[in-house]
């Protein structure tokens, strides 16, 4: 893979001038959270426009809006996105989530975010992937209740965070509101520990959550039949 470019499918995500560059939780999230029929979709913290991208991909009429703090890289989330085949239905904005969403009259049937969880660990030193990585930019509490407050009637949030983050995730996200919908655990290998978990929740009450867990690769260090599945859309070599 060239370092300053990735090739999928449907798109192109040019990621040279963004501190976060393409990454498999990132795929991962964007093939799995619920699109389903959803009129409106927000992208939180979109980096260089992957997830939106794919949200478009998997919705014909869907409109994104698909916010971004950083500069480059909302530079650079434009460029890919008007670049892509729907630029028509992709919105692109330079803010603050939280000034945002204050401020924001729509509301979502979807909501996504692969949000910042570095804020246990010393901080990265290049200040691009420190803003794009470190949770003091956007702590996850204050991602999901002002999220709840965005969503329609029925609308999901879908994030994807380490594993060590869920139960945190889980008390907040019920304290605004939000009904558990689905969870997927995400390791490398069938033998490794589970590093990433994948979250979804409704404004919805009275469905139920359905659980599972996903390798990435098999037993004979192939890619697995369900990760080729859930991402087969979008990478090339799928």
């Amino acid at each position: 893979m060239p370092n300053d470019w990735f090739q999928f499918k449907n798109f192109i995500i040019r990621h040279d001038r963004s501190a976060m560059k393409v990454g498999t939780d990132g795929v991962l999230l964007g093939a799995w959270c619920s699109v389903g029929k959803a009129k409106r979709i927000l992208d939180i913290g979109c980096g260089t426009g992957l997830i939106a991208l794919m949200a478009a991909q998997r919705s014909a009429s869907a409109f994104i809006d698909a916010i971004e703090i950083d500069h480059d890289a909302f530079r650079q989330a434009i460029e890919n996105v008007n670049s892509s085949a729907y630029s028509g239905r992709i919105e692109v904005i330079n803010a603050d989530f939280i000034e945002f969403a204050a401020s924001c009259h729509h509301k979502y049937e979807t909501i996504v975010s692969n949000p910042p969880y570095f804020d246990e660990t010393v901080k990265p030193s290049d200040s691009k992937r420190e803003r794009a990585r470190h949770s003091a930019n956007l702590k996850l509490g204050s991602l999901i209740r002002e999220s709840a407050k965005l969503l329609t009637g029925s609308g999901v949030l879908s994030l994807i965070i380490p594993k060590a983050k869920e139960k945190e995730a889980r008390l907040i996200a019920c304290e605004s509101g939000l009904y558990a919908v689905r969870s997927l655990s995400f390791r490398g290998r069938p033998d490794g520990p589970v590093k990433r978990i994948l979250l979804e929740w409704s404004a919805e009450p009275g469905i139920s959550e359905n659980t599972g867990i996903l390798s990435m690769y098999d037993d004979n260090q192939e890619f697995s039949k369900d990760y080729v599945s859930l991402t087969g859309d979008f990478y090339l070599n799928f």
